[in-house]
């Protein structure tokens, strides 16, 4: 029989074809991984990526190849790349096979927000201003939980290393700075600094007007006490004295930041001296403030109040007539001498 070898040869290239074929459209027998393959980034900083040993390697960075990203490992920076999807694509003897993408996410984090807890008085240009027998409360609110620092003035506070910072009594110029505890190392402030103040109370004087008692400087209500217990019907600013005995007032003013007066001992209902023999010297004054009574009878110090009822200056302890005030230290202006709970004179200072 008589083979057409035209025909043979023509078999043989076809099936070479087709093996060729067959061997181009096969699948490599590894496949590439990107890890980690939830990697997520804190701010401000980077982290590596990376696959299996192959022989070469090219990453890609949202479906586009990176120039010059040939290496086994790839660095990802929060800034540049969170929120992308990443792949390699890797070679071994002769075999080319792509990775599934990754996703590079970041956390974000709004500002540190600070919390105040506390009722102001009032507030000036500067800040809230507080009553000085009340606490304020500064809280750094979440997620900025650790490696907190509370300052003063630019000057860390020794200790105040929790969320909350106490402030009472004195101001100050407050910051804070901390991290979230997933990223410890984002240590954020405000960026704002946060001035509070204290106004120190007012302690009325209780001073005798005849057969009266009256709360010095005057409020809006009055709560009297006999002996510690409270007297009825008592929300003026003077009442009248019947009964022997320790009297005290506490006074609630507009802007309240009070504590109740000193006791006031009534032992005979005329024991104290006329209130026209009191006299204040010279008037006005530049240093020195003389204060003399007619009687000579003993008080137990005195009290300088400014035109608010603020007390700028005290001396304790008995003393007689005549007395000197030093007041080389105060600002000119108006201002009140208690005397020893006795009577109320007022002195003028100028400079």
């Amino acid at each position: 029989m008589r083979i057409d070898r035209s025909f043979v040869t023509s078999l043989s290239l076809g099936a070479a074809f087709i093996l060729a074929s067959s061997t181009a459209l096969a699948q490599c027998n590894f496949d590439p991984t990107v890890a980690p393959s939830n990697l997520i980034l804190c701010p401000n900083t980077q982290g590596v990526l990376m696959t299996e040993v192959y022989d070469s390697y090219q990453w890609y960075k949202d479906g586009n190849p990176i120039p010059g990203a040939t290496d086994q490992t790839l660095i990802v920076d929060a800034y540049n790349d969170s929120g992308s999807q990443f792949s390699v694509e890797a070679t071994a003897a002769g075999c080319t096979e792509m990775s599934p993408q990754v996703l590079v996410d970041g956390w974000a984090f709004l500002p540190p927000t600070v919390l105040t807890e506390g009722e102001s008085l009032y507030f000036t240009q500067n800040g809230p201003v507080f009553c000085a027998l009340d606490t304020v409360l500064l809280v750094l609110l979440q997620p900025y939980d650790i490696n907190i620092q509370w300052t003063d003035g630019g000057v860390p506070i020794p200790g105040a290393t929790d969320d909350t910072l106490a402030v009472h009594n004195t101001g100050g110029v407050f910051n804070v700075s901390g991290a979230p505890a997933i990223c410890p190392n984002f240590v954020q402030d405000p960026g704002l600094w946060m001035w509070i103040g204290f106004t120190q109370p007012v302690q009325p004087d209780i001073v005798e007007s005849g057969s009266q008692l009256c709360a010095y400087p005057e409020g809006e209500s009055y709560q009297w006490y006999l002996d510690d217990l409270p007297l009825s019907n008592s929300n003026s600013a003077c009442i009248d004295v019947t009964v022997s005995g320790s009297y005290l007032v506490d006074v609630t003013y507009v802007v309240d930041c009070s504590t109740p007066s000193e006791a006031f001992l009534i032992t005979s209902l005329d024991e104290q001296p006329d209130a026209r023999s009191w006299q204040a010297y010279p008037v006005p004054a530049t240093d020195l403030v003389n204060i003399s009574w007619g009687d000579g009878s003993l008080i137990h110090g005195w009290r300088l109040h400014d035109a608010t009822g603020r007390m700028v200056a005290q001396q304790n302890g008995a003393m007689r007539s005549p007395c000197t005030v030093d007041v080389s230290g105060l600002s000119a202006g108006r201002y009140w001498l208690n005397a020893g709970g006795a009577q109320v004179i007022p002195v003028s200072v100028v400079r």
